[in-house]
């Protein structure tokens, strides 16, 4: 029976002999579903058994959020080896970089990846917009982020991400001020600047925020408005 880490180190075989691949980076969201399956089994030699395995190895190139799948590869290979386990392990080890049809399984699936987004990049916008004006801005972002930078399309991505970016950062701003307002009802000083601490400056609020600081440095000491300050300009660093 195959067990799981061989199917991860199948998948993670062909991301090390193909590192440079945008379609197998860390980065990418694009998915190896790896299959193994072994079609026969034997017993064999007269001093020392072996087992002798027929080995299927196949993997597809995937996209789990988009539902696609943009190209496939499959190998027989046979090997002899002490037991089922180490027979599989020589099997992955039989791929390699300069298999012919294993360079076109990846240039296959990296011309089908560009294929897709030049042809439904308007599509890809379109429903990423949906998603913001739901407030699904991690959803939305994951639609965008790996839209190749070559095609006509990749300034409106790019708007479309620094707009899910400050989206994203005017809710929260909007959301941490409202808690910090309320806290600052009941006198919860420093609660209240624990509230504020992590909004961006760039965020829309950010001047309904600074008046509330000012509030708030006229009911704490200065020692607690200087170590708000302090954490705060560490968090805008980063």
């Amino acid at each position: 029976q195959v067990k799981g880490y061989q199917y991860r180190a199948l998948a993670s075989r062909i991301k090390t002999l193909f590192a440079n691949s945008v379609s197998f980076s860390n980065q990418s969201s694009f998915y190896i579903r790896p299959q193994i399956r072994i079609l026969t089994s034997h017993t064999a030699g007269e001093v020392q058994d072996v087992k002798v395995l027929k080995v299927e190895l196949s993997f597809t190139l995937e996209n789990p959020d988009l539902d696609l799948t943009f190209s496939s590869f499959k190998k027989d290979v046979i090997v002899t080896a002490e037991s089922t386990d180490l027979a599989i392990k020589k099997a992955i080890q039989e791929l390699r970089a300069t298999d012919k049809n294993l360079q076109l399984f990846v240039q296959n699936g990296e011309q089908s990846i560009r294929s897709f987004y030049t042809a439904n990049c308007a599509k890809i916008i379109q429903s990423s917009q949906v998603r913001i004006a739901r407030k699904e801005y991690a959803s939305a972002f994951s639609l965008l982020q790996y839209v190749p930078e070559e095609l006509a399309c990749s300034k409106d991505v790019e708007n479309m991400i620094t707009s899910i970016y400050q989206a994203y950062k005017d809710e929260y701003c909007a959301k941490q001020l409202h808690r910090a307002q309320s806290l600052t009802a009941t006198e919860a000083y420093s609660t209240a600047l624990e509230a504020l601490r992590y909004i961006d400056p760039r965020a829309s609020c950010h001047g309904d925020v600074a008046t509330l600081l000012q509030q708030i440095g006229e009911k704490v000491n200065q020692e607690s408005m200087d170590a708000f300050a302090m954490e705060k300009l560490k968090f805008e660093k980063h």
